[in-house]
């Protein structure tokens, strides 16, 4: 009879979802993550349930800045319905992630309360398609950001307006890009807004590009908020670990497996000997410990056999 003896071993490993389920933030009344990645809904993904649906043209979900993105053709648009969370008087923030082409449709919107003049709040190209600016808009007047910002074909950007009551602000990956002074409560009305396009053009004025990690606020970030809100995504761990954290007498030829917080999303794998090397590694310190990055699966196996005597 032939018999093979595994010895065992003790370790310890830790698994990062890349995005993780939303944490309230002060003021934030809508969250699309754009993580959805099939069908035509984007989740709201904060408390409030503003779900949105996509309307027209073709759309495709792809891999984005942080988990999942939604890829725009230049034909169609996010409808958001309108609600009295979205009527903001004092002050509002919006922050997106795009990785736009080079090609934009004249005034083609990034995000936009709708109207047929003087939009409450907006981010957008120019006429010409080819550079980016931010506005909001009193009852009798709508404040344009200058100057105008180049168009970054190809790459991810984080882009955030701001309105405070005295002025709105345009940042790129959070500095102070652009800004114009403006006065006033925030103008008012029942439209929809939209992610990637409007609704009351057939043509034009749709972007071609992906978007992702969209986020509404009722109030004026600072410069330190959109820092945080450019990480993305807290991350939260997997569930239910096994062989569970801190295990001994593991098998040399284990192979690591975790139940995902959520379907879909990819992992961070943390795995070593040594229990503060392994909690206290990150992507920027892997520490020798990082072994698996963004990994869609949920199973790990160790290369070789584990080592004996730790």
């Amino acid at each position: 009879m032939n018999c093979r003896l595994c010895p065992t071993v003790s370790l310890f490993w830790v698994l990062l979802l890349t995005a993780a389920a939303c944490a309230a933030e002060p003021g934030l009344v809508g969250w699309w993550r754009l993580d959805d990645g099939a069908g035509t809904t984007a989740a709201d993904s904060s408390d409030a349930g503003h779900n949105g649906s996509f309307t027209t043209g073709n759309h495709t979900w792809v891999q984005g800045k942080f988990g999942g993105a939604l890829k725009f053709d230049g034909g169609g648009q996010v409808e958001i319905p309108d609600h009295a969370d979205f009527h903001f008087e004092d002050a509002v923030s919006i922050a997106l992630w795009a990785n736009p082409e080079a090609t934009q449709q004249g005034d083609a919107k990034f995000f936009i309360k709708q109207k047929s003049t003087y939009y409450p709040y907006a981010i957008q190209y120019d006429s010409s398609g080819k550079t980016i600016y931010a506005n909001a808009s009193s009852a009798s007047a709508q404040f344009n950001t200058k100057p105008n910002l180049a168009n970054f074909p190809g790459e991810w950007g984080h882009l955030c307006c701001t309105y405070d009551g005295s002025a709105v602000i345009l940042y790129k990956n959070g500095v102070e890009v652009a800004r114009t002074a403006g006065s006033g409560k925030i103008r008012q009305n029942t439209h929809p807004f939209t992610i990637g396009g409007r609704l009351t053009y057939t043509t034009g004025n749709n972007y071609t590009g992906m978007i992702d990690d969209v986020r509404l606020y009722s109030r004026a970030l600072t410069p330190q908020d959109i820092q945080k809100v450019m990480q993305g995504p807290p991350a939260a761990a997997a569930s239910k670990p096994s062989p569970a954290v801190g295990a001994v007498d593991v098998l040399r030829d284990i192979v690591l497996s975790w139940k995902p917080a959520a379907p879909g999303m990819a992992h961070d794998i943390y795995f070593g000997t040594v229990s503060a090397d392994v909690t206290g590694a990150d992507r920027a310190n892997p520490k020798g410990v990082l072994v698996g990055q963004a990994q869609d699966a949920n199973t790990y196996d160790p290369p070789g056999l584990l080592p004996l005597g730790q």
